[in-house]
């Protein structure tokens, strides 16, 4: 077998701690394979006027969040795009940055959860035509 090479890491963020969290993996996955990072916001079509009130400041929200939690020497690129479903902005993303692998938080609930709920991490898993490495936040203490 070849050896296994990422040259283009995507992480997809919510600006929630377990996003910024698997971007910390992203980062480092990103040194050690002096890969291109890709960090994207997706933001789905339909918005309401409390969901645009909060989001207001994304743009300044994902500078300073990459600022503050990209370290210099890491090539990377931030983006904010708009998509219907927010998994298909994720993987029609992939496919168009021909990125080799995607990082992303999942909160690990039960099946029942993900039936319920719905999860952008389980269609994300399903449909990107690369590996997608699942960080879980796990409580140490």
């Amino acid at each position: 077998m070849d050896s296994v090479n990422f040259n283009e890491i995507l992480c997809p963020i919510d600006f929630s701690k377990l996003s910024v969290h698997a971007l910390h993996y992203a980062v480092k996955l990103s040194e050690q394979f002096k890969s291109k990072l890709y960090v994207i916001h997706v933001i789905p079509l339909v918005t309401t006027f409390s969901r645009t009130a909060y989001f207001v400041d994304e743009h300044t929200d994902m500078k300073k969040l990459c600022s503050d939690e990209i370290p210099k020497g890491i090539s990377y690129e931030s983006e904010i795009i708009k998509n219907d479903e927010v998994y298909d902005g994720i993987t029609e993303y992939a496919k168009e940055k021909e990125i080799d692998l995607i990082v992303m938080g999942t909160h690990g609930h039960s099946s029942i959860s993900r039936v319920l709920l719905g999860s952008t991490t389980e269609e994300v898993s399903r449909k990107a035509t690369c590996p997608v490495m699942l960080v879980r936040e796990i409580d140490h203490s």
